[in-house]
């Protein structure tokens, strides 16, 4: 977004790396402020990992704020992997990170639930071919990621579970 302001309005590197930068130290020393887990998530994380159901975080913040979140809010979950973006990676809904996640959880793609918020999340799943759910309390409406793929809307984090686990 920086770098589409930077170019429109022909504003040269020097202040292009200058708002990033500072973007970058804002959103590391801010981030964490106002923000808490959703509520019943952290339940559905323990009960996923009690059950031994492998999970990973893949996300299109950059890498080390991702793990950084992940380790601050859900100290004591097991995440098999956490992936933030990362050069060697496009961006979802590319899905060359989403495959190097599969291949670190050493499972088939027919053994996945991709959860998501956004239409990014469902698009990345349909470009991996995986089965995705899509999530109400984030970002996006009902409306929006169905349109755009999401095989199972959910409204309650523990649908996710029932949906995983069964009854």
């Amino acid at each position: 977004l920086i770098r589409q302001v930077i170019d429109k309005r022909q504003i040269d590197d020097d202040l292009f790396d200058w708002v990033k930068n500072r973007y970058l130290w804002y959103y590391r020393s801010s981030s964490k402020n106002l923000t808490k887990p959703y509520l019943g998530i952290v339940k559905l994380l323990e009960d996923l990992e009690k059950n031994k159901i492998k999970m990973a975080v893949l996300s299109n913040k950059p890498d080390p704020e991702t793990k950084e979140v992940v380790n601050h809010y859900f100290p004591n979950i097991a995440f098999s992997c956490v992936i933030g973006k990362k050069a060697e990676f496009p961006i979802k809904p590319d899905p060359a990170s989403l495959e190097y996640v599969i291949t670190e959880l050493k499972t088939s793609k027919e053994r996945i639930l991709y959860v998501g918020d956004t239409r990014t999340d469902m698009e990345t799943a349909a470009n991996a071919s995986l089965v995705s759910a899509g999530v109400l309390w984030g970002f996006r409406d009902k409306v929006e990621l169905q349109g755009s793929g999401a095989n199972y809307i959910i409204e309650k984090p523990e649908e996710i579970s029932f949906l995983i686990l069964g009854g």
